[in-house]
């Protein structure tokens, strides 16, 4: 997943599914490299379960 292909694993999330090219693009690593935060669509997924195929969010 880079900043020039915004296209990721959506892992179940809904969020990441139906969010625009733009705003899938727009990421941060967060938590010392542990996560990734979109914050234009008000996602976080760790690292392990994006790598391993869960899904882990924050509680809304």
């Amino acid at each position: 997943m880079t900043a020039a292909n915004s296209r990721c694993p959506s892992n179940g999330s809904p969020r990441l599914r139906d969010a625009s090219d733009t705003d899938r693009s727009n990421w941060r690593l967060i938590g010392r490299g542990e996560g990734i935060n979109w914050p234009a669509i008000d996602e976080d997924i760790s690292v392990r379960g994006l790598l391993a195929g869960h899904r882990q969010t924050r509680a809304a």
